[in-house]
Order: structure tokens, then C-alpha cells, then sequence
């Protein structure tokens, strides 16, 4: 099965990068676009890809989701410490 991140947050949102870290661990091909322009030739290769339901079932069976909300949870109380914008 092959996923792509379009467009690619990895580095702003901790979600994006757990997620793509527990797909990869179920042999699941991720790739993330980068500085991607051509968004309706994306969405016609999603629209055209088949979902696998039974994938997704065994993927959330599996996931540590406490682990994913505790690492989430971390990265936003580090951004939240962070300086704050003038406003």
C-alpha cells in the first residue's frame, strides 16, 4: 500500500510524522511532497486508488494510540513554552 502526505506538515505537526512512522512499521510505502504545485493530478490518483478497509481496520488495531497522544501532547506543551508573537 502506498501513502502520500500532500502537503507535507511533518515538521509542524507531530500527528502527520507519527502517523507515517506507524504506517511505515505495517510495511506501508510513505512519501511526503514536497513544494508540490500540481494538486489535481494528486486528488485524480486518490480518486482512482481503491480503499482497502481492511488494511485501515488491522492499522487502527494495532497503533499505540497512547503513545501518539502522549508524544503529541509533548510537542504541543514545547510549542506553547515557545516565545509568543506580537500581536
Amino acid at each position: 500500500m502506498d501513502v502520500i502526505f500532500a502537503p507535507d506538515w511533518s515538521d509542524g505537526v507531530p500527528y502527520q510524522r507519527l502517523l507515517a512512522e506507524s504506517l511505515r512499521e505495517h510495511g506501508v510505502n510513505v512519501r511526503f511532497l514536497y513544494g508540490y504545485t500540481d494538486f489535481e493530478s494528486c486528488l485524480r490518483k486518490a480518486l482512482a486508488t481503491p480503499p482497502d478497509f481492511k488494511a485501515a481496520a488491522g492499522w487502527r488495531e494495532t497503533t499505540n494510540w497512547s503513545r501518539v497522544a502522549g508524544l503529541t501532547l509533548e510537542g504541543y506543551r514545547r510549542a506553547m513554552k515557545g516565545p509568543r508573537p506580537r500581536l
